[in-house]
């Protein structure tokens, strides 16, 4: 079945409007891939198939009736396994799970998981959701009203039937005390070298940057910059053809020198034998799923 006056529908302001949050639904083949960057959060609902992701460092498979939650910013790379079928939920900021609670009321839960980007379960109710939106966006249902008034109701969904730890795990790196601090950070780390330039870009002197950061993060900032730069490198590194120099220019090192040093402290190797590492432990793995 079609939309009803289309004409209609897409003369309208909120038609097809740019907006911060949006649906989309798309079908791949077998083979199908992407390799890049994302600007604004990712829920990525996969109804039907299978797909390989690597999310800055982390590696992982997709299957039919798991989500993935991806921040944004982050070094996506993806390779469908089979005809898949795909819902994503694209935000920028979302601050409530419903009127009554905040993503900060999920900060003690925060406290008891562990970070890591994995695949949780779409369990019954949340698919019920899904699948009628599925059809909206396949009949072209572009208007931005709904696709807010959806984006209430996925998080509402999210507030009653998971439990707290459940979303504290799943969302963990969009939870915290300062909201507006947090996206300041998460917005502007990439073009930072050093923790001055990341609270200049914030907009806030460096000492109540580190005491703001300390608190939000529960880290020092240059701590953390490190180990988001060590994910960029590892990520990089994997591709094979992508030229050292690449890597050097990206992350603003002087020199291979430096990247080699940067590399050895941090991980424990060259760049070389880092990818020599992967390149074996991606060939082991194809050869047990060819036995499979």
């Amino acid at each position: 079945m079609s939309i009803f006056y289309l004409d209609e529908h897409t003369s309208c302001h909120y038609y097809n409007k740019t907006g911060e949050n949006s649906f989309k639904y798309f079908e791949a083949k077998a083979g199908d891939s992407y390799n890049g960057k994302i600007n604004n959060h990712y829920i990525v609902f996969l109804l039907k198939g299978s797909v390989n992701l690597s999310c800055n460092e982390f590696e992982m498979k997709l299957s039919s009736g798991e989500m993935l939650f991806i921040h944004r910013n982050t070094l996506l790379k993806y390779l469908t396994l089979e005809e898949s079928e795909f819902v994503i939920a694209v935000f920028e900021n979302v601050t409530n799970l419903c009127t009554k609670t905040a993503l900060s009321q999920l900060l003690d839960a925060k406290k008891t998981v562990k970070y890591e980007i994995k695949p949780f379960i779409i369990k019954d109710r949340l698919l019920i959701f899904l699948e009628p939106l599925a059809i909206y966006l396949k009949d072209g249902a572009k208007c931005s009203q709904l696709h807010d008034i959806k984006l209430q109701e996925l998080f509402w969904v999210f507030r009653a039937y998971y439990s707290k730890e459940e979303l504290a795990s799943f969302l963990y790196t969009i939870i915290g005390i300062s909201h507006n601090f947090r996206d300041k950070v998460l917005n502007n780390y990439t073009h930072a070298t050093t923790v001055q330039e990341l609270a200049d870009r914030c907009g806030i002197s460096l000492g109540s940057f580190k005491k703001q950061f300390a608190a939000e993060f529960g880290e020092a900032p240059y701590s953390w910059m490190q180990k988001r730069m060590v994910s960029v490198i590892k990520y990089r590194l994997a591709d094979n053809d992508l030229p050292l120099k690449h890597i050097i220019d990206e992350l603003h090192f002087s020199s291979l020198p430096q990247l080699v040093r940067f590399c050895k402290k941090y991980l424990g190797q060259t760049p070389g034998e880092i990818r020599k590492q992967m390149k074996s432990r991606n060939s082991d793995n194809q050869d047990i799923e060819g036995s499979q």
